[in-house]
């Protein structure tokens, strides 16, 4: 999942990180691209969005080809992915920590250079 994530949020499409993360998280629940990924929600019967992460492995050496996924686990891997942006592309980091701040990500793995929200720095 977290290659594809890098896919989804390329770091010279910094200012439409948010737009992005909409269209996972959003009511029509996916996005994908090339070269051949996509993170779509599917029907399930869980109590909790459940979303595909398909690849296609011609083109990405990512394995296996599909896998199911929770809402809480997307939202934790967007999360660790934008803060791996924001510490790699520092000119890119505003945009990423204002999507972590504006879809209350929390993610699974520490930051290297964590931050608080804006709102609470004085």
């Amino acid at each position: 999942m977290y290659q594809v994530m890098f896919w989804a949020f390329p770091p010279q499409e910094a200012p439409c990180f948010s737009s992005f993360l909409y269209s996972i998280l959003g009511p029509e629940g996916g996005i994908g691209g090339d070269p051949g990924w996509l993170i779509e929600e599917v029907d399930s019967e869980l109590t909790e969005r459940t979303y595909a992460v398909w690849t296609d492995l011609d083109e990405l050496c990512s394995d296996p080809e599909e896998v199911n996924y929770t809402e809480k686990e997307v939202r934790a891997a967007a999360c660790d992915v934008l803060r791996a942006l924001a510490d790699a592309f520092p000119e890119q980091a505003t945009h990423a920590w204002s999507v972590i701040e504006r879809f209350q990500l929390t993610g699974s793995v520490p930051s290297r250079f964590w931050r608080p929200p804006a709102r609470l720095v004085h």
